[in-house]
């Protein structure tokens, strides 16, 4: 008995709703509804006290007795155990704005640059990187100019321990925690091969921890200026790598 061949115009049969694979290819969805419903629970009151910690900073440390002295007065922060609520949103909202880069840019430049299975996987790495490195890179300038790090180096460790930190610079940590923290997650969602698991693993883990140290032991200024430096280095090595996938070895060389 002759086997039916597939005509051009049929479509892929789409996985089961509850499926591994349904997840997967709707995860950016999937969180997008999440993150809808916790917002939404911010206007409800019944929930409201639930919601807020995920998405607004919480352990404020500014009293109304300061704010009475000083009406113009920056309201500050320290850490504190509601703040992984906030990582935990945040988190969610770094899968997406991963996944739409991934699937309305860097896809698009995979296609058009025709690249094996294997460069796709690092172009894409290294343009997730970069992305992410150009944002720190331009927060990170703006936190040092702000709270003049550059210009009074002795800032950054006299009078420690900064138990206090603006409104800036811990939505600046926390988006740093939630971003590596949300690259575990990407390990699954982009289907990594395994073999690439220990290198990426290893270089997570080590940005996650000494951000979380920093955060934690109230080093939050240094981490700002360590950040600039290390952005300005990251983004040049995966610029450097991407010229190269793209075969532009000069660029590549010389940077």
């Amino acid at each position: 008995m002759a086997i039916p061949k597939k005509r051009p115009n049929e479509k892929k049969a789409s996985p089961p709703v509850l499926s591994q694979e349904f997840f997967i290819a709707n995860h950016a969805d999937v969180f997008s509804c999440v993150t809808i419903v916790i917002l939404l629970g911010m206007m409800i009151p019944m929930t409201n006290w639930i919601a807020v910690p995920f998405v607004a900073l919480t352990s404020n440390v500014t009293t109304q007795e300061e704010l009475q002295e000083d009406p113009g007065r920056v309201i500050e922060y320290s850490y504190g155990i509601k703040d992984a609520c906030a990582v935990v949103f945040y988190a969610m909202v770094c899968i997406i704005v991963h996944q739409i880069i991934q699937e309305y840019v860097i896809d698009k430049l995979t296609r058009r640059l025709h690249l094996s299975k294997l460069r796709t996987s690092r172009f894409a790495e290294s343009a997730q990187l970069v992305c992410f490195y150009i944002i720190t890179l331009v927060w990170s300038v703006d936190l040092a100019i702000f709270r003049n790090y550059l210009s009074n180096f002795k800032g950054l460790w006299e009078n420690y321990p900064h138990a206090r930190m603006a409104f800036p610079e811990k939505f600046f940590c926390i988006l740093q925690i939630a971003h590596w923290i949300h690259t575990y997650a990407e390990l699954y969602l982009q289907k990594v091969k395994k073999e690439d698991y220990l290198n990426r693993l290893t270089y997570q883990t080590a940005n996650l921890l000494v951000v979380l140290a920093a955060y934690l032991t109230n080093f939050h200024r240094l981490l700002v200026v360590l950040l600039l430096v290390e952005s300005v280095v990251q983004l040049v090595f995966h610029s450097a790598k991407l010229a190269h996938y793209m075969d532009k070895n000069r660029i590549a060389a010389y940077l």
